[in-house]
């Protein structure tokens, strides 16, 4: 039985330091390859609010991760989901 709250260790070493996937998913699009256009609004060029080390995560609470990752498509994972990833790709290290 397969449940979203474990990941199989069979993924150990697969996610390539991804915590969440929504930038790689824009990357491989066939669409995007083909049509995309650079962005000239700075609201998406300025990622660096969002960069977070494991401990910030582990350590966060969700009043903070709401308000860090505001309007973010990270909202998505939950602070749960958030965690986890970041848990398990430790165990790659």
């Amino acid at each position: 039985m397969k449940t979203k709250n474990i990941i199989p260790d069979e993924f150990i070493g697969k996610f390539e330091n991804w915590i969440f996937g929504c930038d790689i998913c824009q990357d491989v699009c066939p669409w995007n390859i083909k049509f995309a256009e650079e962005t000239f609004l700075n609201e998406f060029k300025n990622i660096e609010n969002k960069i977070i080390s494991f401990t910030e995560i582990k350590d966060m609470e969700n009043r903070q991760f709401k308000s860090k990752f505001e309007g973010s498509p990270i909202l998505r994972a939950k602070l749960k989901g958030l965690k986890r990833n970041s848990e398990f790709l430790q165990k790659e290290e």
